[in-house]
């Protein structure tokens, strides 16, 4: 797909994961009176209402205690969209020094994760209980730790914000029939979702030449690499055969031999061309060629 080999990080598994896991040490107590009669761990799973209630109702047994079934939490991924409000530049990216290479990823394209959590239960105090430990610590958000890409290091702060509560009560028919309370809690979880990473070449070397524009005006679209060689910068890093850094290039090694943990220095000279000119420089988008003495003007002797 639009020609990219094979990648991927698991995030949306990751943020799943780290929504179910916010809800996985939720415990009720019944009290017998002022007493705790018993401590009750609710259990959670991935699976959407329908599926809670079918495991539920398809038990023949109505006698059975309703701890056996109930509390219990289901929760499932509803969908996503696009979340403009966390948006950067796409020009944006993150490096990471990886052994002798480089590792570059533009930041991820923002997303916010749609989810439902649901708690079903047989009586509406153990649905209270369940819902006062979860409703103080989303103000309305609460905030987690993942991290999300491992070989660029990408650790993030996902926070998740609670939207919104409904409840259905299924008690209906003959008495023996159970009674169910679901309620559906909605949240979104906010997290950016990362393209390839690249392994771009590392630059050892650089050179700039500056041209000479015969003393015309100079247009910095088309008159570049169209005219004679005025002067050329390079700058390279440079390294002794001992391993010391130096300024002095004469005095380095081959740079294409110093690697990216070597302690290494940096050397810059001109190479410079025959010939006194002044240059006259203005911009693609002026239509007029200014005076000599214009602002836009910017005068090089050589």
């Amino acid at each position: 797909m639009l020609q990219q080999p094979p990648f991927g990080f698991d995030i949306i598994k990751k943020v799943v994961v780290l929504f179910g896991s916010t809800f996985d040490d939720l415990y009720i107590n019944r009290m017998n009176g002022n007493n705790i009669s018993e401590i009750v761990k609710v259990p959670i799973s991935y699976s959407n209402k329908d599926k809670m209630f079918a495991r539920v109702d398809s038990d023949p047994n109505l006698d059975r205690p309703e701890a056996a079934l109930t509390p219990r939490i289901g929760f499932s991924l509803i969908g996503a969209n696009y979340d403009s409000r966390i948006k950067t530049p796409t020009s944006n990216y993150l490096a990471r020094q990886y052994g002798q290479t480089i590792l570059k990823q533009y930041v991820g394209v923002p997303y916010s994760f749609h989810f439902e959590l649901y708690i079903m239960t047989k009586n509406a105090s153990d649905s209270a209980r369940i819902i006062e430990q979860i409703l103080p610590f989303f103000t309305p958000d609460y905030t987690s730790s993942v991290e999300l890409i491992q070989e660029t290091g990408i650790l993030m702060n996902i926070p998740i914000t609670y939207e919104g509560i409904s409840m259905e009560d299924k008690y209906s028919g003959e008495l023996k029939e159970r009674r169910t309370i679901v309620h559906t809690l909605r949240f979104s979880a906010r997290c950016p979702v990362f393209g390839p990473i690249y392994k771009p070449g590392i630059i050892k070397f650089i050179q700039t030449t500056f041209y000479d524009p015969g003393g015309k005006s100079y247009n910095l679209q088309s008159d570049v690499g169209n005219t004679s060689s005025l002067e050329r910068l390079n700058e390279q890093v440079t390294l002794t055969a001992n391993g010391q850094p130096t300024s002095n290039a004469q005095d380095s090694i081959d740079y294409r031999l110093i690697n990216i943990t070597d302690d290494y220095g940096f050397a810059s000279w001109i190479e410079s061309f025959p010939g006194n000119t002044v240059i006259g420089i203005y911009y693609p988008d002026m239509n007029f060629t200014p005076p000599s003495k214009h602002s836009q003007y910017i005068t090089l002797i050589t």
